[in-house]
């Protein structure tokens, strides 16, 4: 994985965008796509304008991770993500499931003062029982981390978006989902999402 460290750069010097695009003449949008989206495209001339601005090397403007991620294009309850480790291709399986009551082995994670129409469940596990939580994701930064639980977020509402697409036009409803990355471990990830009209 590669993404650029703009945001953090700003952080540090105390510096906005609008400084930013003011001092380098790159426009607004291009500075916010590259600190809203670190891990989008940009282009050498672009990369090279702010190095020199920043007085920094391209090193000092990227991160990096020998982990390699694609997630499927095509929403459906089951896929494969695939993550090239250190130049070697392995493919974990995901799973959502729909739970109209919330599953035993996570009653302990839900807050009994919120009720939930719709109990979601995203697992993740490798092929020949390789484990994504232990092979991948404890293997990142923190920052990687954090773009790869986005990721699975955007695959979990596009999910919702797909198979509640008639019952959150006409209501709203309320989904809790775990993303579960190792059956073996008990840390799951929770997000809750109240989708359709108000």
């Amino acid at each position: 994985m590669l993404a650029n460290r703009l945001s953090i750069l700003l952080a540090e010097r105390d510096m906005t965008i609008k400084e930013l695009t003011t001092k380098t003449g790159l426009s607004r949008n291009t500075v916010s796509n590259l600190v809203n989206k670190p891990t989008g495209n940009i282009s050498v001339k672009t990369t090279d304008l702010l190095c020199n601005y920043l007085k920094i090397t391209p090193r000092e403007f990227f991160e990096y991770s020998p982990v390699y991620l694609s997630f499927p294009n095509n929403v459906s309850s089951h896929g494969n993500i695939v993550a090239r480790i250190d130049g070697l291709p392995r493919i974990f399986e995901y799973t959502i499931t729909v739970d109209k009551n919330a599953p035993d082995e996570r009653l302990s994670f839900y807050n009994a003062d919120v009720s939930f129409d719709k109990f979601l469940t995203l697992r993740i596990g490798g092929k020949g029982n390789e484990d994504f939580q232990f092979m991948v994701y404890t293997r990142l930064s923190a920052r990687f981390q954090k773009i790869v639980l986005e990721r699975l977020e955007e695959l979990v509402d596009a999910f919702i978006s797909s198979e509640f697409k008639g019952t959150i036009l006409s209501k709203q409803i309320k989904i809790s989902c775990a993303i579960v990355m190792n059956e073996s471990n008990a840390e799951q990830f929770l997000l809750n999402r109240t989708v359709g009209p108000a």
